[in-house]
């Protein structure tokens, strides 16, 4: 990292000061592997960084321009001195870190971090963030250190196996764990987490680290993510009804009446299984208000598709539409932490040009491909299982039809207008992980 001719209120730092400069016992010399923990000091994004209650840094969010995404300040708020800069790349998961007291460094001066992915699943592949500080050796010389942040379950490092928010901290070059982020949020108090290092390293690479973790880990709120993707798909549907409106009084009155109705339960949805959230839309829609439902229940198709057996697996697959003009009742949206993800990092880009989606499931798709009770003739189920099994696995799915797909999240608009045809489901279905509409098949 070169040092910039830039000129600036603040003395420019060649390195962050060192936590044990703040340390009671400035004569003691501790070589042990640090433990931090990360706080939210308000009900604000802001995060403070605390060893033994001591306040150290003060992470502080902004969405200005010409001003960095995420500053790190030394001390307990943003009049400290300015430690380190993080901005995200538009259009990318990927970003910049700039360690130092630059208010606008430039060039040479940032070192990228990227995204990559490991994994060989088509979704929830595990996502590692990789980047590259230095250290001394021990003859003083400069070691490249290569890092990367990715999730974990492992109960011998202390995360949580249903946690899908813990981390580790891994050396490429050697494949050990560094560090350990154990995440807290769900639990009373101001704590988010704690990042315990096994192993020390420069205070350098130790600032890079906190400042990659930040961003990916979503330490910055959840449900600060959750508002800007909520408030992003608002927009989408807006400009959807736009167009397809003549008169601004009609646009006005769709307005008032767009809705979103989010059913946030972590308990119920986190890592739940498509079946499960199957379960919990066939179940809210007969508790929901009729506003909610957006019309009276379809009292006669219910009574029909809970009878079994019938007749055809044909017969039988018709129900998995849902009832017709009903879309609510049929599809829901589901946004995982994927999807969450590629609404933050894609909602910019250009029309048709977005990666940005959700999953669109079938309510009432069959989990079993028969009916109970159905036996065909012998020709028949040799050529089901055929096609049962003639695809890759999409989370463990070898047919054709998985119940559910991958929709370009600006168009949910367009698309819930279509699903009041029962077939439109057909023709706009594309098996995962094709992108729907204008996917590659």
């Amino acid at each position: 990292m070169k040092d910039s001719a830039e000129r600036t209120d603040l003395a420019p730092l060649s390195r962050p000061p060192s936590y044990s400069a703040i340390d009671t016992s400035p004569n003691t010399v501790d070589d042990s592997p640090p433990s931090f923990e990360l706080h939210h000091p308000t009900a604000t994004a802001s995060i403070q960084v605390l060893q033994n209650d001591t306040v150290l840094y003060y992470a502080a969010s902004y969405n200005l321009k010409d001003i960095s995404d995420i500053i790190l300040y030394a001390g307990y708020d943003s009049k400290g001195p300015q430690l380190a800069l993080l901005q995200l790349i538009p259009f990318t998961k990927d970003l910049r870190i700039y360690i130092g007291g630059l208010k606008h460094p430039v060039g040479d001066d940032w070192d990228l971090v990227r995204c990559a992915e490991s994994g060989n699943k088509i979704f929830h592949r595990s996502p590692i963030h990789r980047f590259e500080s230095y250290s001394l050796g021990p003859n003083g010389q400069r070691v490249k250190e290569k890092l990367h942040w990715q999730k974990t379950h492992d109960r011998k490092l202390g995360a949580s196996k249903l946690s899908r928010s813990d981390h580790k901290l891994v050396d490429e070059i050697t494949d050990e764990v560094v560090a350990v982020y154990v995440d807290c949020s769900m639990r009373l108090g101001t704590q988010k987490g704690t990042i315990r290092y096994v192993k020390k390293l420069s205070e350098m690479a130790e600032m890079a680290a906190l400042m990659a973790l930040l961003v990916y880990r979503g330490t910055y709120g959840d449900e600060e993510q959750w508002a800007v993707a909520m408030h992003w798909l608002y927009e989408c549907a807006m400009a959807e009804l736009e167009a397809m409106l003549s008169s601004q009084e009609e646009l006005d009155r769709l307005w008032g009446q767009l809705e979103f109705t989010v059913i946030a339960n972590r308990d119920l949805l986190e890592d739940a299984t498509l079946h499960t959230i199957r379960q919990l839309h066939r179940r809210w829609m007969p508790e929901a208000s009729e506003s909610e439902r957006g019309g009276p229940l379809p009292e006669d198709w219910l009574r029909n598709v809970e009878s079994q057996p019938r007749d055809s697996p044909a017969e039988w697959e018709s129900y998995t539409k849902g009832p017709p003009g009903f879309p609510r009742y049929g599809y829901c949206v589901y946004i995982d932490d994927d999807a969450l993800e590629s609404i933050i990092a894609f909602k910019d880009q250009d029309k048709f040009d977005k990666d940005a989606y959700v999953r669109v499931i079938q309510t009432y798709y069959l989990d079993e491909p028969r009916p109970l009770g159905y036996e065909g003739d012998e020709e028949d189920e040799e050529i089901t299982a055929v096609l049962e099994s003639a695809e890759e696995p999409v989370e463990g799915c070898t047919r054709n039809s998985v119940g559910w797909m991958k929709y370009r999240a600006e168009q949910l608009a367009f698309l819930y207008i279509r699903l009041h045809d029962t077939y439109s489901w057909d023709l706009e279905y594309r098996r995962p992980p094709v992108l729907v509409p204008f996917g590659d098949d």
